[in-house]
């Protein structure tokens, strides 16, 4: 079974049905080939909206199959076959196009549900239509497929939750320490993330003092203020850790990394976005695999959708046999 085919029809079925809404619940950072049927097709006039920064990955897939007619909305609208544009500018536009995509999956998620659906309805015209590429339904309709592939075919990393009584602000458990100093000794580096400014510099100051005596490098960058020395040496070192409350995705090599969620149950995240740091470290190959650790008071029900998500997406990739023939492969 060719799963990836098969995901390239039932879009076309939904195109030919005239149906006006289809979500694509996959995992961050799949693979935008299963959009390049209708990007092919004759006046279909699309907006592509995507929060990515720097280098975007419509425009790398376009141009890597040799596609012009695009364009990327900055200051004006000109409009190409293609137009791709953010959130903030999508919400100025007055154009009519035939199709809207709004990519949830290739960068860090920060708008809910209810804000996405709100900008489409406003854009869309009456025989407009619309896609949500997402980890979640967008769209209250019947027209819903699962692609549950990330980046690589291989299964996504699914987190493992630790709960604990420790004060996150003045220590971390002994598992932390522990998964920490195994990552190390197995020349994986560790990111540390922390939901808020204040509560960094907490965790900072504590393992700074924890391994002052160690050879282990104890890094940060503030999202505020970024620390690009740090940066660099947390990816030029094989034995750091960094800590930093900078969600961006785009700041670390993310290769042969382990990560840890602190303060895994704070209101500051929700589960589309520990979705996407998971995918952040999804693999080129099964002997390269990444952990991930969330760790909390309590496993509050973004913890739990997480957690539920992605163990389904991976028993639906299994079940597809999709990952089966790639390994074979």
């Amino acid at each position: 079974m060719n799963y990836k085919i098969d995901i390239y029809k039932m879009i076309d079925r939904w195109y030919l049905s005239g149906e006006r809404f289809l979500n694509i619940q996959s995992l961050p950072y799949t693979s935008l080939d299963i959009l390049l049927n209708l990007f092919n097709k004759e006046n279909l006039k699309i907006l592509y909206i995507t929060n990515e920064i720097g280098e975007i990955s419509i425009i790398k897939k376009l141009e890597s199959r040799n596609f012009k007619d695009y364009i990327y909305y900055a200051d004006r609208m000109e409009t190409r076959k293609i137009n791709i544009v953010n959130f903030p500018n999508a919400l100025s536009i007055n154009c009519y196009f035939d199709l809207i995509i709004y990519d949830d999956l290739h960068c860090y998620p920060r708008y809910e549900k209810n804000d996405i659906l709100s900008l489409i309805l406003k854009l869309l015209e009456n025989d407009s239509r619309a896609i949500a590429l997402s980890v979640e339904r967008i769209f209250d309709t019947k027209s819903n497929i699962v692609y549950p592939l990330g980046r690589y075919p291989y299964a996504f990393v699914e987190p493992i939750f630790i709960q604990t009584k420790v004060n996150l602000r003045e220590d971390i458990c002994t598992f932390a320490y522990d998964f920490i100093n195994w990552s190390i000794r197995k020349r994986s580096n560790v990111i540390i993330y922390t939901p808020g400014h204040n509560r960094m510099y907490d965790v900072l100051k504590y393992l700074k003092n924890y391994y002052k005596n160690t050879d282990l490098s104890v890094l940060y960058t503030d999202e505020n203020n970024r620390n690009f020395i740090s940066i660099d040496e947390f990816n030029a070192s094989k034995m750091a850790i960094i800590i930093t409350n900078d969600f961006d995705d785009r700041i670390f090599n993310y290769e042969n990394k382990n990560i840890i969620l602190l303060f895994a149950d704070s209101k500051l995240i929700n589960y589309k976005q520990i979705i996407n740091i998971c995918g952040r470290v999804n693999v080129k190959n099964e002997n390269s695999r990444s952990e991930i650790v969330l760790i909390g008071a309590t496993q509050n029900k973004e913890v739990e959708k997480t957690l539920k998500l992605t163990r389904e997406l991976n028993r639906i990739a299994w079940d597809s046999g999709f990952l089966q023939m790639q390994k074979r492969s």
